[in-house]
């Protein structure tokens, strides 16, 4: 009997059964809690398109209806309070100085950009990719990605030097770091145990402060791979060490600390926590329910895919969520590989009481507050 012949031969067979099963929980598993809550959503810089003035972005956040702001340092916090705004997500290292980077020190040649900054975004990724492009993309290492660059992480992603957007390119270089200068403490890269004492002074400072302003979490990050340097195994036996030493202070403040999860195919060659089965053997080591991943669901798509089961299924880990159009991080639309709208059903459908963070750029051309509007229209469930 070929394919085709077995095709007709079971054609019907068994249909309803399997529909009906289809909608029965497993035995042993409840049925999911009815909804009782709405989603929370926060901006990045990087949705309100190049040069807007800080407060500007502020009033236009509180005008749609958005709740938070992330990656914001302590001095622009009295802003966002101003505007009925909470600072959703800090750097683990609060410093405000140009060349801070995500999370503190670039830990590489070149200036990143200074928080807040125009187009700033971000202000530069871990490892010291400084900003630059629409809302502060990685622009090439170790230097400023500029106007109209092809090259460099950020151009490879179609964003980074503000150049003609190429959905489709991604990196064949070896999978480790583009420079190997040891990142510095406060980048909160926790694979570095020698940063190990210093980073739990500068994080459990972000704690207190963020605790005594109401800011839910705290960004940290897993580190890079480097040629010759530790195995995966190795970083995720580092990351759980650091993370079990602050776990107690981040649960007595009751402030989240979250691990990004990043692409190392398009954005961030080398990143450790680049697939989520690696985070979650982390967090499982750790146990604690204040630590946690960022999922960032651009970039999870990218080395992963599979998004709406990976949250379903790990989503006792998930402390907050970023988005971004797949490919080339645009505004979400359905110009997109990903359903939006089911991706936000499935989060609130969780009773999900967090926040979802918008963190895409738009389209050369478009109109930043529309689409923001869209973007929180899809999320508004």
């Amino acid at each position: 009997m070929d394919r085709r012949d077995f095709l007709k031969s079971t054609a019907g067979l068994g249909a309803l059964p399997l529909v009906a099963a289809a909608q029965t929980p497993p035995a042993g598993q409840p049925a999911p809690a009815p909804r009782t809550v709405k989603l929370k959503q926060s901006v990045t810089q990087g949705v309100f398109g190049r040069g807007m003035d800080f407060e500007a972005t502020c009033k236009m956040a509180a005008d749609q209806g958005i709740k938070g702001y992330d990656l914001r340092y302590p001095s622009d916090w009295p802003m966002l309070k101003k505007y009925g705004l909470v600072s959703t997500m800090a750097y683990g290292a609060a410093r405000t100085a140009p060349g801070a980077g995500r999370g503190g020190a670039p830990g590489a040649p070149g200036a990143a950009g200074a928080a807040g900054a125009p187009g700033g975004g971000r202000a530069g990724a871990p490892g010291g990719m400084a900003a630059g492009g629409p809302g502060g993309a990685p622009g090439a290492p170790g230097q400023a990605g500029a106007a109209g660059a092809a090259a460099g992480r950020g151009g490879a992603g179609g964003r980074g030097g503000g150049g003609a957007p190429n959905r489709w390119s991604f990196q064949t270089a070896p999978n480790v770091r583009a420079s190997n200068t040891p990142p510095g403490p406060s980048s909160m890269e926790l694979n570095i145990k020698e940063n190990h004492d210093e980073m739990e002074k500068l994080l459990s400072a972000t704690i207190d402060d963020s605790a005594a302003n109401n800011v839910p979490n705290i960004i940290v990050f897993s580190g890079y791979r480097s040629t010759g340097g530790m195995s995966d195994q190795e970083a995720a036996d580092n990351c759980v060490t650091f993370l079990k030493r602050i776990k107690s202070r981040a649960e007595d403040k009751g402030v989240n600390i979250c691990m990004e999860l990043l692409n190392s195919k398009v954005n961030h060659r080398g990143y450790i926590f680049d697939h989520v089965e690696w985070g979650v053997d982390v967090m499982e080591r750790v146990d604690s329910t204040r630590i946690g991943f960022l999922y960032d669901i651009y970039h999870a798509q990218i080395d992963d895919g599979d998004v709406s089961r990976t949250i379903h299924n790990h989503f006792k880990f998930m402390k907050h969520f970023h988005t971004g159009g797949v490919p080339g991080r645009w505004e979400l639309s359905d110009d997109q590989e990903l359903n939006w709208r089911y991706i936000a059903k499935v989060i609130a459908d969780l009773n999900y009481e967090g926040f979802v963070g918008h963190e895409y750029s738009p389209m050369p051309g478009s109109d930043p507050a529309a689409c923001l509007k869209q973007a929180f229209g899809i999320f508004n469930v």
